[in-house]
């Protein structure tokens, strides 16, 4: 067996062009209107889990370039490439967003906060009077932030579920032909706690922040 390769499948011409099809979705019609299926038969490598890294692809590649029974070898190694530098930048970009929501967040509970603080100055000012520990008087404030982040953080999680019910039956198909992935795993219970509990720190943060202020 080759070195880094895990399992070899045979694709024949049938198979490939019902996956085709099932890529072309709701435009699958138009692969009937071929007189003959122009599509070759082939082997599908899998690469070892060593070996499934953009300089392993690229070596596996080489390697089968250089046996005289394939025709043609595809390895996708640019199509890789270009993912991981899309994917590098995708992360930056994400990373600043939600850096930029995050301070948004912090800054409306601290505003939001800060009305109350404002409004209940008086209740305030009878609880300092009868000898209540300024801690007393001024933790309803930080629950309360904390309260409006965890709000926030359910709120968002129940848009993104109704976002990808609507997007995901679309794209789930071609991701699964294109990158191997059987099943697309969307927002796990450790995900959705995360959310809720950057979602309560940020909130927290906000009332903390409205603490200070006299």
């Amino acid at each position: 067996r080759m070195p880094g390769v895990a399992t070899v499948r045979y694709v024949g011409k049938t198979e490939a062009l019902g996956t085709l099809k099932r890529v072309l979705g709701k435009d699958a019609a138009v692969a009937d209107l071929l007189s003959q299926n122009p599509l070759p038969a082939s082997l599908e490598i899998t690469p070892t889990e060593g070996g499934a890294t953009l300089e392993g692809a690229r070596a596996l590649v080489s390697r089968l370039a250089t046996l005289p029974e394939p025709e043609e070898v595809g390895g996708g190694v640019e199509w890789m490439d270009r993912f991981a530098h899309g994917q590098r930048l995708l992360w930056l970009v994400a990373l600043g967003v939600g850096a930029v929501l995050a301070g948004a967040a912090i800054l409306t509970v601290a505003t939001a906060t800060a009305l109350v603080l404002h409004a209940r100055r008086d209740e305030m000012e009878i609880m300092r009077l009868v000898g209540a520990p300024e801690h007393v008087v001024r933790l309803p404030l930080l629950l309360q932030g904390m309260m409006q982040g965890l709000i926030g953080a359910v709120l968002a999680i129940w848009v993104l579920i109704g976002g990808y019910a609507i997007i995901g039956p679309h794209i789930e198909p071609l991701v699964t032909e294109t990158l191997g992935v059987t099943h697309l795993a969307f927002l796990q219970p450790l995900n959705v706690l995360s959310l809720m509990a950057a979602g309560t720190l940020l909130g927290g943060l906000g009332g903390w922040l409205a603490w200070g202020r006299p």
